[in-house]
Parts: structure tokens; C-alpha cells; sequence
């Protein structure tokens, strides 16, 4: 079924944000007026705390921030617990020095990253040996946003030790469900979340545990629509925005049909399994019926040409090659039961080969040895990501997500079913991904929460089926 434009629709936004310098300014002066009350006449800024190292300015990195991240349900959530002590303000500009630095073009951490770091770090030591200050919702935020920052090196090791304490804590105040302050117990777990995803790393049994309430979708608010989330019969949001091309958005509808086929499937086995009289004629057609329906999807994607090829309606559409390229990842991954980061390797991705079949001889090499995260990368950065693809956020949240999961490199080497012809992933490939699906979570995550908690929920929910965690 196909839905008309309506203009009222392509004018709302799924967030209140924009890129641009004036995004910024008005922000940064309500966070310095919230923090100290002063009078006419005194520049507001002057009353912002500062780092201990005089090398830091931490106006210009909160105005940053405040650029990079600060949407209007940021500054009304987030904002109150930022005040709550000159810790969890300063702490908050970490993920936008690592912002930043990707930005710069560097491989790692800048001199001024380091510093901030060092700087965190010491305050998450003195509230540890603190008894006051260690089980506190503030510790927990200032943990958080360590946690944020941290992914763009994508030590895995570190990430895991950062969500290992932020779970001990939310335990130690109460749990997910007794905790304070809801809020800042749900937008922590999902950070959590965001961290694991990106990784495939199977989330703590004491935050995955936690179901949200049940959500139900306003027919007025534009919503994060995806492959993960679509609460309506169809997407509303996404077909209304102008990057969305009718061939985008269908293959999008594939998608979310894949994801649902796909769990549904699992949990009529995981009850079948469990009833001694059922039929094995009803099995038997049940089973055909994903077969049959997961076939087409798979025939579908795979005629879909490259918009680098001249000569079709997808030609230099870079939203829709971007569709494209992760969508051969996520229904390969499914399709094969093989982890996001081994699909996206072009050797072990059969849905790739027989698509790629298609090309010219001395350009098939090319792209049967290119990492497919590599050219997803290349084509995301020939969009507008700074303003997040707008009415197609949720879209671009699962472009990302999946991306930086697949750009891994693999650590089951007994799974491939053929050998890896392809060169790993490039660092700097999976550093980028990761950071934009931060922030894209970000941007996303305070007003739309639920939308992405249950997205994640999905997520890992395939993650786990298709036999990421063994």
C-alpha cells in the first residue's frame, strides 16, 4: 500500500535539532544562566565551571556539544541532571571532544580528548571512594557519558567495563524498575544497549531483563520508523520524507517484514517445541511460508542496482545505496545465521556475490575484496548526515547500528563458510560508524525512548537468533 505526501507530515520532524551555529548559542546560554542564577549585565559564561587543566575550554566544548547533540528534549531531560553538580556538566563534553576528533580526521585521541579523559576519570575515582557519592544517580551519568565517549576507540574491553559498573550501580539504587529517577535508570541502560549492540556483545541479564511499558503510537507525533520499529501497519514518517524514494521505502517495508518473519518464526518454534501434538503438517507449512516469503525479499534485494551504475531512478541516490549495502548485510545475516560482522565480509555474503554478478569483470574484483561497512561508510558520508536524514532518523539509527556491528572484526573463525578473501574492516571505518550511530542515538534517545529501547530490544533479539553470542 502506498500513502500520499501530505504536506502537514513532510513538515514535522521526528526532533527538534538543526545544525547550525544558532543551534548552539541559545543553548549555551541557558545552560550558564540554569547554573548560576546572575544579573543584567554579567556575561553569562564567565560562571561555567571549568576543567582543573588550564588547556581545556570548557565553553567551546559545551557549545559543541550543544551543537553536535543538543536537541530540545536533550536540554529538557538531560539538561536538570547536568546541573545537579559541576561534575556531570563537565563530564558531558567527552563524547563531543571524540565527536570532534572524528571530525578532524584523527586515528585516535586528540592531546585535548586525553586530557578531558584524565580529567573524568579522576571524578569517577573521587565518587567511588566517596560513600556519598558512589551510589548516586549522578555517578551513574557521569559513568555514561565515559561510556559514550569511549566508543569511538571501540576498545571493547574498556566499553564492557564502563557498562559492567553502570548495571552494579543501577542495581545498588534500587534496580530498573525501583530507581529514583526512571528516566536516567532507562537512558543509561540504553546507552548500555548501544555500547553491546555495536560490539555483539550480549547485553547484562540484570538491564536486559527490564521490559518497557507498552507503546502506543500517536498518529500525530513523528516517530523513529525503521526495520526495528514500525508500530502502524505501514510506515507513516519515513514515506513523507524527501529523501525517501519509492524503491528506498520499499525496500525498507522488506526489511521490516524480514526482521518480523524472522522473530515470529523463532517464537512459533520456541512454542511448537513445547506442544507434543502438533502437527508436522502444520510445521511443515508454517516453515514453507517464511521459505516462500524470505525467497522473494532475497530475489528483490539482489536485483537492486548499485546507485554508483548509471541509468536507473537510484542512480546517486547515496540514502538509498545506503539501504542498500546494509540490507545486504542485515538479510544475509539472517538468511545465513551468520554474525553482522562476518555477513558483511563480500566472500561470506552469497546475497553479494549473486548481486555483484552482475557487474563488469575488472570492477567485480573490487568489490568482491571491499568490506562491505567500508563502502557503506562511503556512501552514508555523500549524505546529510549532520542533520540526521530528519523524517528518516530511525532509518539512519538502523543503517549505522548495523554497520558498526558488521564492521567488527569477526572472532568465530569457525562459522565462515568459505575463506576470507576480503581484508578486515579498517579501523577508522568502524570507528566512524560506531560514532555516528552514537550520535544518532543520541538525537534520537531523549525524546523518542521508548521507540529506540524497543528497537534495541529487536536488534538483539536477531542478534541472539542468527547465533551472535554461541
Amino acid at each position: 500500500m502506498r500513502f500520499r505526501k501530505s504536506q502537514s507530515r513532510v513538515c514535522r520532524k521526528i526532533v527538534e535539532y538543526e545544525y547550525t551555529e544558532s543551534q548552539d548559542g541559545s543553548k549555551i546560554r541557558l545552560l550558564a544562566t540554569t547554573f548560576c542564577q546572575i544579573g543584567d549585565g554579567v556575561d553569562p559564561f564567565r560562571v561555567l565551571p571549568q576543567f582543573e587543566n588550564p588547556r581545556l575550554d570548557s565553553v567551546f566544548l559545551l557549545r559543541n556539544c550543544m551543537r553536535a547533540f543538543g536537541t530540545e528534549a536533550y536540554v529538557e531531560r538531560w539538561v536538570p541532571a547536568m546541573m545537579s553538580h559541576p561534575h556531570v556538566l563537565l563530564s558531558t563534553v567527552f563524547l563531543v571532544s571524540n565527536w570532534l576528533d572524528m571530525l578532524a580526521g584523527l586515528p585516535g585521541d586528540s592531546t585535548r580528548t586525553g586530557f578531558v579523559r584524565a580529567e573524568i576519570m579522576g571524578m569517577v575515582s573521587e565518587r567511588i571512594r566517596n560513600p556519598h557519592m558512589y551510589d548516586t544517580a549522578s555517578t551513574i551519568i557521569i559513568i555514561v557519558h565515559l561510556l559514550a565517549g569511549e566508543i569511538w576507540r571501540c576498545d571493547e574491553s574498556i566499553l564492557r567495563f564502563h557498562v559492567s559498573g553502570i548495571a552494579k550501580l543501577i542495581a545498588l539504587c534500587g534496580g530498573m524498575i525501583n530507581f529514583e529517577k526512571a528516566y536516567v535508570a532507562e537512558l543509561s541502560a540504553s546507552c548500555c544497549f548501544q555500547c553491546d549492540l555495536v560490539c555483539e556483545a550480549k547485553p547484562l541479564p540484570t538491564l536486559i531483563s527490564w521490559q518497557p511499558p507498552d507503546y502506543t503510537a500517536d498518529d500525530d507525533i513523528a516517530i523513529p520508523e525503521s526495520p526495528l520499529f514500525c508500530p502502524r501497519v505501514d510506515f507513516m514518517t519515513v514515506p513523507n520524507d524527501e529523501r525517501c524514494s519509492p524503491s528506498t521505502c520499499n525496500l525498507l517495508r522488506d526489511m521490516r517484514d524480514l526482521t518480523d518473519l524472522f522473530i515470529s518464526k523463532n517464537a512459533a518454534n520456541e512454542v511448537e517445541s513445547d506442544l507434543a501434538d502438533v502437527s508436522a503438517a502444520y510445521l511443515s507449512s508454517t516453515g514453507l511460508d517464511y521459505s516462500t516469503k524470505v525467497a522473494g525479499i532475497r530475489e528483490r534485494l539482489a536485483l537492486l542496482p548499485s546507485a554508483d551504475l548509471p541509468g536507473h531512478q537510484g542512480t546517486g541516490d547515496w540514502v538509498y545505496e545506503a539501504c542498500r549495502l546494509t540490507a545486504m548485510i542485515y538479510t544475509a545475516s539472517i538468511v545465513c545465521s551468520l554474525p553482522l560482522s562476518i555477513a558483511a565480509h563480500p566472500s561470506q555474503n552469497v546475497l553479494w556475490v549473486e548481486a555483484e554478478s552482475l557487474i563488469e569483470p575488472h570492477d567485480r574484483q573490487i568489490v568482491l575484496t571491499t568490506h562491505l561497512s567500508e563502502l557503506l561508510l562511503q556512501a552514508l558520508e555523500r549524505t546529510d548526515l549532520a542533520n540526521v536524514w530528519n523524517g528518516m532518523a530511525g532509518v539512519l539509527y538502523w543503517i549505522t547500528t548495523v554497520g558498526a556491528a558488521a564492521a567488527r572484526t569477526p572472532i568465530m573463525p569457525t562459522m565462515l563458510q568459505r575463506p576470507l578473501y576480503s581484508k578486515p574492516c579498517k579501523p577508522r571505518v568502524r570507528q566512524c560508524l560506531a560514532m555516528y550511530s552514537m550520535r544518532a542515538f543520541v538525537l534520537l534517545g531523549f525524546k523518542h525512548q521508548m521507540p529506540i529501547l524497543l528497537s534495541q530490544k529487536r536488534l538483539f533479539r536477531v542478534q541472539e537468533l542468527i547465533g551472535t553470542y554461541g
